[in-house]
């Protein structure tokens, strides 16, 4: 056996082997990921605040103290360079202060609603809970079912909650005092009082270590950019170094476009969501289109998601009002996925609903919500890349042309003696000229 016989045979058993214990061991990879994932939460928390904030930092940068940036040749005395050194920190100060007045305004806003909106919730559940039960009762005597199965449901379900809550919810006189709701719920969560306590702080720090990241982003992100081009330029062989930047400038184009205008959209989807349940006189107004805005974010799932807690909601309330709320839920998402989102995006995915759910499956699945904010725009990055790659390599076979690749299905293509033969009976139908089908390269440069 010769030497590169024996390396190559050694490597696939080297692999093979790397294969296998991955398999097995699947679940401590994925957990020793997550660990990982979970140091760099605040990187990534933070790149994602410093990349939203990079557009009103480059307004106040260029274009509100542009003025400020004389050419050095031009700078006559110490205030022009105060001036232009000044430019930086003034243009991060008033960018941010920007960010977070935006949010803190929203918050301030919707806040003190949802609160006034879950007080009510909290006040009335015991009422909500006796009408949407006498409500149940009517439609299975209707539909047929014992009565006594239906009691034995709502029996089980009336001693759940009262472990949880401490109120007596099969009594329609019983109203569910708020101090007994927090009283229960505390009983309930002391002897996680630690662990939750623990939770808090970590998330308090993600937070405000996120927030002090972004700013050491965007306030060195030259230096950054500047410092990852030379890594990439040393570590990635030039022939590829093209492809490799062209391929960053995608996720740059895909991921950041589709963060902005997703947000833009749930803005729209919540604000519009808000005004029709105002206008038609839906209980809870600003709770569920809260829930609806903010988990419009999510894509392919999320209007499902959001529309879920309402819909429980409102059956308590009044059934009516339920399925009216999912009407005007699927009239709305029908306008968002067909004009206003359309509008807004435009065609920055390009793939299909099938894709989308399986992004998001996975995405989710792994990562969690990040997972299920950017599965899809990371997943369109992805797709966009080795369809350019299977593309090329059908024109490299000869089975498609450069302006036919692209069409789906491909067109069909009979075999004989090793040719391809001209499929020429339908009109329609791309033709192929009569050749030697190319013998297969797999070579670097059929792939890149």
């Amino acid at each position: 056996m010769s030497k590169s016989v024996f390396r190559s045979v050694a490597m696939l058993l080297v692999l093979a082997a790397l294969l296998v214990m991955l398999l097995t061991r699947l679940d401590l990879l994925i957990a020793a990921f997550n660990k990982f994932l979970g140091v760099l939460t605040p990187f990534l928390v933070g790149f994602i605040i410093a990349y939203l904030t990079n557009i009103p930092y480059m307004f106040f940068m260029n274009r509100a103290f542009g003025f400020m940036d004389k050419p050095t040749e031009l700078r006559q005395s110490r205030l022009d360079e105060f001036l232009a050194r000044l430019r930086k920190p003034l243009s991060l100060i008033l960018s941010f202060a920007l960010f977070f007045a935006v949010i803190v305004l929203l918050l301030s806003i919707i806040i003190p609603q949802i609160t006034s909106s879950i007080q009510g919730v909290v006040d009335n559940f015991g009422i909500y809970y006796t009408s949407f039960q006498e409500w149940v009762f009517s439609v299975a005597a209707k539909l047929g079912f014992e009565s006594e199965t239906m009691s034995d449901v709502f029996a089980n379900i009336n001693e759940l909650i009262s472990q949880y809550t401490g109120g007596d919810l099969s009594d329609t006189s019983d109203i569910v005092d708020v101090g007994t709701v927090l009283n229960g719920i505390t009983n309930y969560l002391f002897p996680h009082i630690f662990d939750f306590t623990k939770n808090l702080y970590n998330v308090v720090y993600n937070v405000i270590l996120s927030i002090v990241v972004s700013v050491y982003y965007l306030a060195n992100k030259e230096m950054l950019m500047n410092q990852i081009k030379k890594i990439t330029y040393t570590i990635v062989p030039q022939k590829y170094l093209g492809k490799v930047m062209r391929t960053v400038d995608i996720c740059n184009n895909k991921v950041g476009k589709f963060l902005y205008g997703k947000i833009i959209d749930s803005t729209i989807i919540g604000l519009l969501c808000f005004i029709v349940l105002k206008i038609i006189g839906i209980d809870y107004a600003v709770l569920l289109s809260v829930f609806v805005g903010v988990t419009n974010i999510i894509p392919f799932f999320g209007p499902i998601i959001g529309a879920i807690p309402g819909v429980i909601l409102l059956l308590m309330i009044d059934p009516l009002q339920a399925l009216v709320f999912i009407v005007i839920i699927i009239i709305i998402q029908q306008l968002d996925g067909n004009i206003i989102g359309p509008k807004i995006l435009g065609d920055q995915l390009g793939i299909s609903g099938f894709w989308i759910m399986f992004s998001v499956l996975v995405g989710g699945g792994l990562f969690g919500f990040l997972g299920l904010l950017l599965s899809v725009p990371i997943f369109a990055v992805i797709y966009m890349i080795v369809g350019e790659k299977v593309n090329g390599r059908l024109v490299t076979l000869g089975y498609a042309t450069e302006e036919n690749v692209r069409v789906d299905p491909l067109p069909q293509v009979a075999y004989e003696d090793g040719h391809i033969i001209a499929d020429d009976d339908d009109e329609d139908e791309i033709v192929f000229v009569e050749e030697d089908l190319p013998e297969e390269n797999t070579t670097d440069e059929d792939f890149f």
